[in-house]
């Protein structure tokens, strides 16, 4: 899936979680902004 889908013993793919957390925030402030503005 990505360059760095390596995931070492021991070690969560942190990257994995970054992106999706900052996916669905983004996601959330996109819904929260299109509410205000309507």
């Amino acid at each position: 899936m990505s360059f760095y889908d390596h995931p070492r013993a021991g070690r969560p793919d942190w990257r994995k979680y970054i992106f999706a957390v900052a996916f669905a925030s983004a996601a959330v402030v996109a819904a929260l902004i299109e509410r205000w503005l309507t």
